[in-house]
């Protein structure tokens, strides 16, 4: 009989005399019997067939030894039926079963009082197979609706359940179910291969047109074509109707319309804006009965404020008066919390910028000596990455040793072992070479492991935990001590030195010598200092082992940087969190373009989320294949030079390698949605206090015939080497391609001083590339983009705006590639009111930048000239509304943080941003890319596009990268000339008045003087007069010495007749006289009395002069 038959002519209802069962045997091991209340197996031929679902009862041992047989794929499985032989029972088997290892899960479950187990095959979960106990319609239909975005009304599913069984798409299985445990029918079904997204809008398309099913309201079909394909447009028109739906669905834990915030916020001497208070309301609600939550909120939204106030409004709900945060932050931020975020809401607050361990050491001793008082204020510990995480040196705390006996010694034998010996249990640390797993009599699972001891160059000069390509050297095998400990600099040199020192001071105290005791004891040498070796823990060590719920909460601000799986700062993060009672995390930029850029996060954040999802967290390989792209490329070549791996046969394997790529999947906001809140600065900055910010496209410039000249030789140079590389191994230079592009981007802007470009080939060997001819560009002449860079600067300081200019080769690498100087003294020399300062890493500490460039402003200096990564985070730049990018950096990602340094809540100027390129080069391709990428980084910002849809799906920001494929690409140039173009289009009027703005060209005071002499038709004679003596003139103006005539800041001449002639109408002569007649200048008179004089009143009356008359008032 067949397996599908048999399944079929099972009894529905179980006999409990005669109950179906599944049995593990393990031959010469163990046989274990246990009920079976369900079982689907695959439809493949053969007597045995693959294991998809079952559920099974019976003792806890039984249960755990089929289970054990099942995931370990060990021995024989079947189903079977026990029945009745006399007074005794025997087992019938019905038909095998086959298991694989690691291929299936389990769940545990309680039918009536019995406990049983639910075993599925990873196909379920990857609904390659689909179980509906209930309604198979509706399981389908949901299915199809979450996996294809399928519109399907619930009228419609039965009939497009039963079209989809009709076209075979799926198919039924037939299964075992008891009917005492399942009341309605159980449904299981295989999906075809066949079946997609398009094959399924094909089949609702024609089930519509041939009305198998209608719509509830009839019409004509006409509004469908008015219906938006973009996917930013659609989500426009739609966004109310979506938001409304969303909205009955959720209930909010805060609702803001409804809900009130905290009034703790009220006491602020500055108000939050209303979307910063709900936002901050809300997530110290979730604290309350969580332990985490994240803060993604765009750049100026007030993250830091928001968190501030987070750690105060959950303090006022636990009812609290004080409590204790520790604030976790880069170090280019530390200064800004510590002097002006947390005071500027809590004035009253006590705030300990820790900033190396010892300051924490020190606080935690006196709050232990004072009987740990709780905290009676708000408290805050701000402490930086780097000094959270830096600790002692790590070495080897073992050493490879050569055992031999003192037989062998004798004779000069071999050393009969050797090994890296464990210091705590004198045992060579192992390695594991092969494991074997076996059931024993009990049903129990057992490893048995085949060991060898670690050979000397295995071990490695880097501390190792997880064994992956490399063996595992961080622990002993043994013993599970460290093999590892802390180095640092001693004040004895060695212990022979200690002992020396110790025996002197010993004997001066035995002898009762006072003074040779002092002396020893004050004479110890002092410890050197030693960058190798410090001497300093790691703060979150001290925090882990001493300081566990200390701290109220956590504030960890831009959380995106600790990210990575296997960084210092990252595993820091994991034990804050374990350390503390609460953590709030605020980001700006969460993704960054790949799934695993969260998987970390998500588990040092919300472990209990990633273990409920059943994950591990080794298992990074997993979330990328299911929320992530995996590129997997196999290697076969081709017969004739197929190459066999086997070596003792003819025969071998393909070599497939696996690549994680950019894209996110959205379902894994599943995860991120429940646990956090979403900011967008247009959701804080309210409309009426907003700026205008206008993104002008690129200003684009040709190339003079010596730059043509000069790209053209270096592209032909790099264009031969790519030839020359394909097909070649050992003369292959592997990074051609980063080469020429960073060339052809950056030799344009330094033609003057662009230093050799070399490339190393995979055999060692260095090769010359290519060298501009420096001779061709003398330095006096401008270059096409400086001159263009001069233009638009001009214009901004004419309205006396400051102007950031963004530059990528600040000569960090080789300093003939540093631009800035020359950049400097051109803006210098050809704008006279330009003053221009440089922005370098060793300009200020890396938390002062924000204020290096408010002093430099209020200094005078109105261009500063900076790398983009020195100001992409923690640097608030209101005071310079102007940003342009004469250069671009490879990051998408930080070019938007960049030009949106300004754009910023208190900002009350223009936010302007400009980019330069040369047209038909590299720059022109880089400048078209961001222009395809400014427009998608709106999705980022909440605004979401066909491009930005595609930038979450497959962007990871590396502008370089797409470059390259740009260039490989033939048609690479006219694709981002085609998708930049709607940006470029996008222009606003105001853009195009900026651009085509003609610039007040400020002309020198001698002509401004000569223009307003003619202009009053001043005398031929008296203008070369004057024209002769015009330095005399305008130096006597500059020093004052000319009454109404003056000079102001911007080279203006400033003219006040009435105050210079003291009519409004005077002659030549008198213009000619007050110009070249200048007085001795006789100082200022320091005091002036008025003086009346009074008459004798014994005298003739008449003769009397009033009180006042002949008073003099003198003004000068």
């Amino acid at each position: 009989m067949k397996i599908n038959e048999t399944m079929d002519s099972l009894g529905k209802k179980e006999n409990i005399q005669e109950p179906f069962m599944i049995r593990g045997h393990v031959p010469s091991k163990l046989q274990q019997d246990v009920l079976c209340f369900g079982l689907a197996t695959d439809n493949s031929s053969g007597q045995n067939q693959s294991l998809l679902w079952t559920i099974i009862a019976g003792a806890d041992s039984s249960i755990q030894a089929i289970k054990t047989i099942i995931d370990g794929g060990y021995g024989k499985v079947s189903f079977g039926k026990r029945l009745k032989q006399g007074e005794g029972f025997f087992y019938q088997e019905l038909f095998g079963i086959r298991t694989k290892k690691g291929e299936y899960k389990t769940d545990s479950i309680t039918i009536g009082n019995k406990k049983a187990l639910v075993i599925y095959h990873d196909k379920l979960q990857n609904q390659e197979y689909l179980i509906s106990f209930e309604n198979p319609a509706k399981s389908v239909c949901e299915m199809l609706k979450n996996n294809y975005g399928s519109p399907l009304l619930e009228e419609w599913y039965e009939d497009v359940y039963n079209e989809v069984l009709e076209k075979e798409y799926m198919k039924k299985i037939p299964i075992y179910c008891d009917e005492n445990i399942f009341q309605k029918p159980v449904t299981f079904l295989e999906r075809n291969e066949i079946m997609s997204e398009e094959k399924i809008d094909e089949l609702i398309s024609l089930m519509v047109k041939s009305k198998q099913i209608k719509f509830p309201i009839k019409g004509d079909g006409a509004e469908l074509a008015t219906i938006p394909q973009d996917l930013g447009e659609y989500i426009s028109r739609f966004s109310i109707d979506m938001l409304e739906k969303l909205s009955n669905n959720l209930s909010p834990l805060h609702n803001p319309i409804v809900d009130t915030t905290c009034p703790r916020f009220n006491e602020y001497p500055i108000e939050l804006f209303p979307a910063q208070a709900h936002v901050a309301t809300a997530l110290s609600k979730f604290l309350m009965k969580n332990k985490s939550v994240l803060l993604q909120g765009k750049t100026s939204t007030g993250k830091t404020k928001m968190m501030t106030a987070v750690a105060d409004a959950l303090a006022y709900y636990q009812g609290k008066e004080g409590y204790r945060s520790i604030v976790y932050v880069p170090p280019s931020l530390t200064s800004k919390w510590a002097e002006k975020e947390i005071y500027s809401i809590i004035p009253g607050a006590e705030v300990h910028w820790i900033k190396k361990t010892s300051d924490l050491i020190n606080w935690h001793n006196k709050w232990i000596k004072e009987g740990k008082p709780k905290a009676k204020k708000p408290t805050f510990f701000v402490i930086s990455f780097t000094t959270m995480r830096s600790g002692a040196t790590i070495e080897k705390a073992v050493s490879f040793q050569k055992v031999q006996t003192e037989k062998g010694k004798k004779n000069w034998k071999e050393p009969y072992k050797d090994g890296w010996y464990c210091p705590s249990c004198m045992q060579a640390h192992q390695v594991i070479e092969d494991k074997e797993e076996y059931l024993d009599s009990n049903g129990i699972l057992k490893v048995k492991q085949r060991k060898r001891p670690m050979l000397y160059n295995e071990f490695g000069a880097a501390r190792r935990v997880d064994q992956n390509q490399k063996l595992n050297n961080a622990y002993c095998s043994e013993c599970g001590e460290s093999l590892w400990t802390n180095k640092v600099i001693t004040r004895f040199a060695s212990f022979k030195a200690w002992t020396t020192y110790e025996n002197k001071l010993l004997k001066a105290i035995q002898n009762g010598e006072n003074y040779p005791q002092r002396c020893l004891q004050e004479g110890k040498s002092e410890i050197k200092k030693s960058n190798k070796y410090p001497r300093r823990v790691a703060t979150i060590e001290y925090i882990h082992r001493k300081m566990k719920n200390v701290f109220d909460i956590a504030i960890i601000d831009e959380v995106h940087e600790l990210k990575s799986g296997a960084t210092a700062q990252g595993f820091a993060l994991s034990k804050l969190v374990a350390s503390v009672k609460h953590t709030i995390a605020g980001t700006a930029t969460l993704f960054g373009g790949k799934a695993q850029d969260i998987y970390f996060l998500l588990w040092r954040l919300f472990p209990s989320v990633m273990h409920k999802a059943g994950y591990k967290y080794n298992e990074l390989q997993r979330w990328n294949k299911e929320y992530g792209n995996i590129e997997k490329i196999v290697y076969n070549a081709e017969e004739e030079v197929t190459e066999y791996s086997n070596k003792q046969s003819k025969g071998g394997r393909q070599r497939v390698t696996e690549k994680v790529m950019p894209g996110i999947s959205p379902y894994v906001l599943q995860y991120l949605i429940p646990n956090g809140v979403w900011l967008n600065l247009f959701d804080v900055w309210p409309e009426e206090l907003r700026v205008p910010f206008i993104d002008v496209p690129t200003l684009f410039c040709d190339m003079d015939s010596n730059l043509k000249e000069m790209y053209l030789e270096m592209s032909s140079n790099f264009d031969k080497l790519v030839l020359e590389n394909q097909g070649a191994r050992e003369d292959r230079i592997p990074n051609i391609y980063t080469l020429y592009t960073e060339t052809g981007i950056s030799a344009l802007d330094n033609p003057f001083r662009y230093p050799l470009v070399t490339g190393k080939r995979m055999n060692g060997e260095i090769i010359d590339i290519w060298q501009p001819n420096h001779k061709q560009f003398p330095s006096e002449k401008l270059l096409p983009k400086e001159a263009k860079l001069v233009e638009r600067l001009e214009s901004e300081l004419s309205e006396e705006r400051v102007s950031l200019v963004y530059v990528k080769d600040t000569g960090t690498t080789k300093e003939e590639r540093d631009i800035q100087p020359r950049l400097k003294e051109v803006i210098e020399k050809e704008i006279p009111n330009a003053k221009v300062a440089i922005l370098r890493t060793t300009s200020c500490k890396t938390d002062r930048r924000t204020e290096w460039i408010e002093k430099k402003v209020s200094e005078g200096y109105n261009v500063i000239i900076t790398s983009i990564k020195l100001v992409k985070v923690g640097v608030d730049l209101l005071i310079t509304p102007t940003i342009m990018f004469y250069q671009y950096c490879w990051s998408m990602f930080d070019m938007i943080q960049a030009k949106n340094r300004a754009f910023r809540i208190g900002q009350t100027q223009e936010c302007r941003v400009f980019y330069f390129a040369y047209k038909e080069t590299f720059q022109e391709y880089m400048a078209l890319i961001i222009a395809k990428k400014n427009k998608a980084s709106q999705a980022i910002g909440g605004e979401v596009t066909s491009d930005g849809l595609s930038a979450m799906l497959g962007d990871d920001g590396d502008i370089q990268k797409m470059l390259i494929e740009s260039i490989q690409s033939d048609d690479g140039l006219s694709k981002l000339r085609g998708s930049a173009e709607e940006w470029t289009r996008q222009s606003n009027k105001r853009v195009v008045e900026l651009l085509s703005k003609k610039l007040k060209t400020i002309k020198l005071p001698i002509e401004q003087l000569l223009e307003w002499l003619k202009e009053r038709n001043t005398d031929i004679q008296v203008l070369n007069k004057i024209e002769v003596n015009q330095q005399k003139i305008i130096m006597d103006i500059q020093k004052g010495n000319i009454k109404g005539f003056s000079i102001q800041e911007n080279n203006c001449l400033a003219i006040d007749d009435i105050s210079a002639f003291g009519f409004p109408s005077y002659s030549d002569a008198d213009i000619y006289q007050h110009l070249m007649c200048v007085k001795a200048n006789v100082g200022p008179i320091s005091k002036i009395k008025i003086v009346e004089e009074k008459m004798n009143r014994k005298g003739n009356r008449k003769s009397k002069i009033i009180d006042g008359q002949l008073a003099l008032v003198l003004d000068f």
